[in-house]
């Protein structure tokens, strides 16, 4: 009896999570002889009670090798006192701290984390030029603009700023601006730090992000390989690399690590013999971060609801209390509730309908497990009770709508952003006819997509056959956010998070199966075998991790090139379309510098360019770019414009320079610009738009009054040009008018020089131009 409770007392020590499982199968051999069949712990924590010697098997079957020892060990003082003392620690998984560091897997853990640093800052050199801080894309700009605001506005920790804020931000990404401004303000402050805090954000968010993937990976499959592999698959994921890089600070990455954040709450939450309390305080968080950073995150939290639904019926399933099972839940979404109803109240954070999803979520999950407990003390099924469930919620999405008319109108604006479509990318399917059925998960998830889809289905399988809480909740993100990258592509990236745990947990099978690493515990039922591979113990134990050997880093280096072969492609190829070109940011800083000769103040200084591409223009020469709206209404339309002077009028208080390109479409207008306003066959000359600056195929015009040159002349018309240089372009200005019946002409020209016009020179000063100054001269006068 002394050394199965010595051993007890031990493995109690150490791991106090197994103390549950350690009472069942107690309770379960006083019944005499049984199998891994009629017990519910996983094959992990069965693996690292057989590994200590306390069960031993007997034919077919297993025994407890001394139940009265075991259940000593489990009512000792010794034992109460060891849980309590570490029982915050063990809470958080910190346990695994307390044994023993691992060092060679901290290492490698670091090493994994560099590497997706590494992949994350191959923008490097396009966003650091010159003292400027260049974000890629266009929406960073946007939270770059309201960072500064805020930071100008509000001193640190003075979130009253935030309820002045316009509903763009309140009811956009208000919890992104609010920890890149407090991160900045805690920083200095400074211009400078704004730039370099909102660039540097979304790599850290990518780390951290793989830091919460490797203790998911790690909980569910007690093998630190495959949370190594987890973190790997994530750096070599294209889509997630992208949305997660250097300079590309748009709410993306904010969203990925809620999901992360939210995913290791909930296995943790629903795990069978490491139930861990204070995770409810975590998940709380989570479901907070995601709703407070992003308008649409409630589409984020709605694979919760499913697998709350899911796991109420599993708890029923095995027989056991679903309250109580589920009270941690419902616990941490209470918190959610009260964390972001405060923001809403306190603060006018996002819209009542998206305020009130926690609440419903809270109230719903306490409903679904209060069915459920009243199921198991009736008898009912499982599959009564998942039926009772779809029931209810299509009554409630008939008519909670009735009830609260905000709730049907959210829900149609959801609908709206899902499924209208619009002239954006990332609104297409990941799979449409531009991108392709095969080809377009390829292109965003690489090789990894296909090395993790299977085992979503083998997670899906599992958690039904073994009826394995932990594996369901993966599976059914993972299956939600594909489901949502069919219909908009933006979702992807949300799927790479859970893609990646799922491809890491392939990434190590498929090694052990062509012998490059040991056997993976997931996949091996036989949980008591006494030996110890590299990087886990029996049964999925965590133990520590050796270095592999020259030969077998070698295997790894050429395993990992296969499966990231299209990734090494694919995310220099969507950097490069994301990262601002050299011309367009010369453009821009010569449109800066040149507005500040002048003296130029907004809106004098606004740019008018294509919507893709406006607010870096206008951040860089006035640093206004909280919108691209009036760019995308107009500037397509001026390019088809068939009146210039129109235009003219309409654009002159508001706009300071237009830029187009050789690549720009449109009609009329777009071919007058292309030929720098001069006339040619079939189109007439422009009189308010002068080129000042060309940079490769750009070409950057301002809008100007133009100098009227009138005078007297013979003929039916006349034509007036000069020779122009703009920056070593030249060319020829030409414009023909008409001669009126009185025999007096007048054209407006936009450039300066000498003109001669009817046999007289007109000398055309930058006053003339700017001012709209008439400019005489008798015919014959030099």
């Amino acid at each position: 009896m002394t050394d199965v409770r010595e051993r007890t007392v031990s493995l109690l020590e150490t791991k106090p999570s197994v103390e549950p499982a350690l009472q069942e199968l107690v309770e379960v051999d006083r019944d005499g002889p049984w199998t891994f069949q009629d017990i519910t712990l996983d094959s992990g924590t069965f693996g690292e009670i057989v590994s200590a010697g306390i069960v031993e098997k007997e034919g077919e079957a297993y025994r407890v090798v001394d139940r009265d020892a075991v259940q000593a060990a489990l009512d000792g003082e010794q034992v109460n006192k060891s849980t309590s003392e570490s029982g915050v620690l063990s809470s958080f998984g910190f346990d695994q701290v307390h044994e023993r560091v691992d060092r060679n897997a901290t290492v490698l853990l670091i090493g994994a984390l560099l590497l997706v640093a590494a992949f994350r800052m191959l923008s490097f050199p396009s966003v650091f030029r010159n003292g400027d801080i260049i974000l890629l894309g266009n929406d960073p700009y946007y939270y770059r603009y309201w960072v500064d605001q805020v930071v100008a506005e509000a001193g640190m920790f003075d979130f009253s700023a935030f309820a002045a804020l316009p509903s763009g931000v309140t009811k956009g990404e208000p919890l992104l601006v609010a920890t890149l401004w407090f991160m900045s303000s805690l920083l200095g402050g400074s211009t400078g730090v704004i730039g370099l805090v909102i660039a540097w954000y979304p790599v850290v968010a990518a780390m951290l992000t793989g830091v919460f993937l490797y203790l998911t990976a790690t909980t569910v499959s007690g093998d630190r390989r495959i949370g190594l592999a987890t973190v790997l698959m994530l750096a070599l994921i294209p889509v997630n690399a992208y949305r997660t890089g250097l300079g590309f600070a748009d709410h993306h990455a904010f969203d990925y690590l809620w999901l992360a954040l939210t995913a290791l709450a909930l296995v943790k939450l629903v795990s069978e013999t490491d139930r861990s309390w204070p995770y409810s305080v975590v998940l709380g968080v989570a479901v907070t971060g995601q709703l407070l950073a992003w308008d649409n995150g409630a589409l984020l939290v709605v694979p919760l609801a499913l697998v709350i639904s899911l796991y109420a019926a599993l708890e029923l399933r095995r027989d056991r209390s679903p309250l109580r099972e589920g009270a941690p839940l419902i616990a941490g979404l209470a918190l959610a509730s009260m964390l972001v109803w405060g923001a809403h109240t306190t603060l006018g954070w996002h819209s009542t309908v998206v305020a009130s999803v926690p609440t419903l979520l809270f109230g719903g999950s306490a409903v679904i497990f209060a069915l459920a407990e009243g199921a198991r003390r009736v008898g009912l099924s499982a599959k009564t009770l998942l039926g009772a469930e779809a029931v209810a919620g299509v009554g409630l999405l008939v008519v909670l709508p009735s009830v609260f008319p905000e709730l049907s109108q959210g829900l149609d604006r959801g609908l709206d952003t899902l499924f209208v479509s619009r002239e954006i990318v990332e609104t297409t399917s990941l799979v449409s006819g531009e991108m392709g059925t095969l080809v377009g998960p390829l292109l965003l998830l690489g090789f990894v997509f296909a090395l993790g889809l299977p085992y979503v289905g083998w997670a899906t399988l599992r958690a039904i056959r073994r009826r394995d809480a932990q594996w369901l909740a993966l599976a059914v993100y993972a299956w939600w956010f594909l489901a949502l990258s069919f219909v908009q592509l933006r979702f992807a990236g949300e799927f790479s998070v859970f893609l990646a745990l799922f491809a890491g947990v392939g990434f190590v099978h498929l090694a052990s199966v062509v012998d490059l690493t040991n056997p993976v515990g997931l996949f091996d039922d036989t949980t008591a075998s006494q030996s110890r591979p590299r990087g886990r113990a029996n049964g999925g134990e965590q133990m520590d991790l050796q270095l592999p050997s020259r030969r077998e880093a070698m295997s790894y280096l050429g395993f990992t090139a296969l499966v990231g072969s299209l990734s090494f492609v694919q995310i220099p190829v969507k950097f490069s379309q994301l990262t601002v070109a050299d011309q367009e940011y010369r453009t821009a800083a010569w449109m800066r510098e040149y507005a500040d000769e002048k003296g130029w103040s907004y809106p004098q200084t606004y740019v008018l360019s294509s919507w893709g591409m406006n607010r870096m223009y206008n951040y860089i020469v006035n640093g206004e770019s909280k919108s691209y709206a009036y760019a995308r209404n107009n500037y397509d339309s001026l390019l088809r414009a068939n009146d210039p002077a129109a235009w003219y009028e309409r654009l002159r208080d508001r706009v300071g320079f237009v830029v187009t390109s050789d690549e720009a479409a449109g009609g009329t207008m777009a071919a007058q610009l292309a030929n720098y306003g001069s006339e040619s066959e079939g189109r007439d000359a422009l009189s308010h738009y002068r080129l000042v600056h060309t940079e490769g195929s750009l070409r950057v015009f301002t809008l100007v009054a133009g100098a009227t040159l009138t005078g007297e002349a013979d003929g039916e018309s006349v034509t007036a040009s000069v020779d122009v240089d703009v920056g070593g372009e030249t060319f020829t200005y030409e414009q023909t008018v008409d001669v009126g019946s009185d025999g007096t002409f007048s054209v407006t020209v936009p450039y300066t020089g000498e003109y001669d016009v009817a046999g007289g020179t007109y000398v055309v000063d930058e006053a003339a131009v700017t001012e709209g100054t008439d400019v005489r001269v008798r015919r014959g006068e030099e």
